[in-house]
């Protein structure tokens, strides 16, 4: 499970925060470009080992969305 915080739009551009578990000490970021389909890890969270809750974020995140959050199983 994670947490995001939409953070600003730049063109196309959606840049999140991420924080997995929660965790608002260890925020990583992403980028996700809806319109082209590009997505990409701008920082890694200390706690986002191999980005497993970077690429949740990427996939889970739908546009339109500021805040929420992505699980699963």
């Amino acid at each position: 499970m994670l947490e995001f915080l939409l953070e600003k739009i730049t063109g196309t551009k959606y840049f999140y925060s991420y924080f997995p578990e929660g965790n608002k000490n260890a925020p990583g970021m992403v980028a996700v470009d809806y319109d082209n389909d590009l997505k990409e890890v701008v920082k890694e969270s200390d706690d986002d080992f191999e980005n497993l809750y970077a690429i949740h974020a990427m996939h889970g995140i739908s546009k339109g969305q500021t805040e929420g959050t992505v699980a699963w199983y």
